[in-house]
Order: structure tokens, then sequence, then C-alpha cells
């Protein structure tokens, strides 16, 4: 089948759409985890918290297959097979009365999401420069208004439709996004530039990474705050209904918070032009953690409201947004020839390290937010201690790392 070649701006639409089913898979069914529990007898609910570190251990578990096996055979034929996985896992969920199961599916299904780190792959395959800059920048502007409707968008199919029909709703999405794939996005790394998976060079390029300190101590310090991602999105859905009592304000919430992160990923540029990543990701750190005091404090202290929880938590995602790229950027500064095979094993470091610290803040939310914002504010300090550095320390990674700082 001869496959037409995109134009840029389809191109752009089709990376932003693969970037997204993982934010869809996740954000989507938030408000359906009462229901869910309920309908399959989850007991305790802290359990239900599963239904997202499943999914992000089954994408980290998944990712360097992807990352490593596309150089070799190419991007299409793995990005139409991690989609095709991800859609029949999303429509068996939709069908299954098991927990269990529902556990293994979601783990299925977010091992057929890691496909999605091919998109960029995709993009650097056709474009470079200014151009290539260009379609990130617009994918990833698409990209972000994912996690902010997302919420709101699984909130209105539960008012016409049960659990089941979100993630029918989820399938369906991901079945369009294969279609769109199969039929507009032909291979777009031929079979002269593709490299074989050499096992003793693969041993050789890990052994590298590990000896790497800039890259250990940088993606550690990224595992930790993305438990504490993980663990606000296990805990803010039961927090906003059960804790502040107000569930109809969950997409509002999640949706606002959603942006601060988008925000940052504007802000950010020009913040690294000024100061370099290192400097950019410590003081971004140094605020994070600040404000997960002053936030645990006042859970602390039995002053929590959703006034105070969204004081606290958006500015919070901002310096998240803030420190996770540049931390990535620097930790990926050295890494030259390595850097495939780096990127596949920060991503799934991070994101199987990240999801098991948001599973067990998870497990010990009680309705309030104190588990949550001490649960942060342990992720932010461990991070902090990681990075050890002072800032104004690391200003010498500043022009190495800004180079591939995210666009």
């Amino acid at each position: 089948m001869c496959v037409p070649e995109p134009s840029l701006r389809e191109l752009v639409g089709i990376v932003a759409a693969l970037m997204s089913v993982n934010a869809l898979a996740i954000d989507t069914m938030l408000g359906a985890l009462p229901a869910m529990g309920v309908a399959l007898g989850v007991h305790p609910a802290t359990r239900l918290t599963w239904v997202v570190g499943g999914y992000v251990l089954g994408y980290g578990v998944a990712l360097p297959f992807f990352g490593m096996v596309s150089d070799h055979v190419g991007r299409r034929r793995l990005i139409l097979g991690g989609l095709a996985v991800y859609v029949v896992g999303s429509a068996l969920i939709a069908m299954t009365s098991s927990w269990p199961l529902l556990v293994l599916l979601r783990l299925m299904q977010g091992a057929g999401g890691a496909c999605s780190v091919l998109a960029l792959a995709v993009a650097r395959d056709r474009y470079s420069g200014p151009i290539l800059s260009r379609i990130l920048s617009l994918a990833f502007a698409a990209f972000v208004a994912v996690p902010v409707l997302a919420p709101a968008v699984g909130q209105g199919l539960l008012a016409m439709v049960s659990w089941r029909g979100v993630f029918g709703f989820i399938a369906g999405c991901g079945a369009v996004v294969w279609v769109w794939v199969a039929c507009r996005l032909p291979e777009s790394l031929p079979a002269e530039r593709r490299q074989r998976v050499q096992a003793a060079a693969v041993r050789r390029h890990l052994a590298a990474i590990a000896a790497d300190r800039p890259f250990v101590v940088h993606t550690a310090a990224m595992t930790a705050l993305l438990g504490g991602l993980y663990g606000l999105i296990n805990c803010c859905q039961p927090l906003i209904a059960h804790g502040f009592g107000v569930p109809s304000l969950f997409p509002l919430v999640f949706g606002g918070v959603a942006v601060s992160v988008a925000i940052a990923a504007v802000v950010n540029q020009r913040l690294v032009t000024r100061w370099g990543a290192s400097v950019t990701a410590g003081h971004a750190v140094n605020a994070y953690l600040m404000l997960a005091l002053g936030h645990a404090a006042m859970a602390w202290w039995g002053r929590e409201t959703l006034g105070v929880f969204l004081v606290f938590q958006v500015p919070m995602m901002f310096c998240f947004g803030l420190a996770l790229s540049n931390l990535g950027a620097v930790a990926m500064a050295g890494m030259g020839e390595r850097a495939g095979t780096a990127a596949a094993v920060q991503g799934a470091l991070t994101s199987i390290g990240g999801g098991l610290v948001g599973l067990v803040i998870g497990q010990h939310a009680d309705g309030t937010a104190l588990g949550l914002t001490l649960g942060s504010l342990l992720c932010a300090l461990v991070a902090r201690l990681l990075l050890g550095i002072p800032p104004r320390h690391l200003a010498g990674v500043k022009t190495e790392a800004r180079s591939i700082a995210p666009r």
C-alpha cells in the first residue's frame, strides 16, 4: 500500500494525536474511578490507584522496546502495532467485570500507548532545524490541551453513559488515530538509515549511561518529582469529591492545574535562554520544595480548603513543568551517540519509578489532603537532595543543556 506523504500541517496533527493518547487514557477516566470501584467491588477505594498506576507501569516497561527497536525496524509498524494493543486493551477494559483483569488490561493498554514515544522520532526523521522546532512547538501546543479538557470530556460522558462507555470512547479515539496513521503516515525511516541492534553496543551504552553522574542524578530527581505528580493524579479526584465535597468541580480544578504546566512550557524557553537549563531547574525545584512545605503545613494544621489547595498546587505544577523539562535536558546533555538509548532508559526509569511512588502516595490517601501534601513534600525534598549542588555551581552546563532544552 502506497501511503502519501502528509503535509506539514497534517504531520503536526498526527504527531500531536500520538502524543495525546497517554493523557487521554489517564485523564479522561479519572472522574469514573468511584463508579468503577462500586461496579467491580473494589475495597478499600485506595486500590483504585492501580487504574492509573497500572497504565503508567505498562508504559514504562514497554518504552525501551519501542525506543530501541524502532531504529532497527522502522517507526510505522511499531506505531500501528502499539496503537492496536492500546485500542484492544481499552475495548476489553470496557467489557471486563474482573478487577484483577482490569489492572492487567491497563498494563496492556499502557504498553501499547508507549508507541507514542515514536511521535517525535517521526518528526525528526523528516525535518530538522527551525522547521522541526516549529512542528514540535505546534504539536505540543495541541497536546497540552488534552489534559486540560480530558477530565471535562470524561465528566460529560459519565452524564450519558457508564464508566464502560468512557473506556469505549478511549478505544474509539485510539482507533481513529490508528486509521489516520495507517492511511496518511508512511514509513519515515528508510531501510538504508536503520541501525542494527547489537547486544554488545547496547551493553556498552548502558554501562556508560550508568557511569554518567549528571544523567543518574537528574534522572533520579525527575523520578521523584514525577512521583509527586502521579500522587496528585491518584488523589485529586477523591480529594475534590469527598474531601472538599464538590465533585462537579473536579474537571475545572484539574484543568486549572494542568494549565499551569502548559504555561511553564511557554515560559521555559525564555528562562533557559537567560539562566541555562541547570540553573532554571535548580530554582524551580527550590520553589517547588518551599511551596510543598507550605502546603503540607496547612494540611497538617487542618487549614486545607479548596482555595488553599489551588493556591499551592497551581504554582507547584508550574514549578514542576519548569523543573522536569530542564532536568531532562541536563541529564541528556552529555549523551551524544548514546542519546537514543539514554532517552529510552530515562523514560522507563522515570515512568516506572514515578508510577510506583505515586501508587504509594495514593495508597496512603485518607480523604484529606495530608497524605498527598506530605508525599509531595517528601518527593520534593528527595529531588533537592539528589541535585545537591546549589544552582549557581551548575552554570557550567548551561550551553550544552540549552541546545537540547524542550522547545
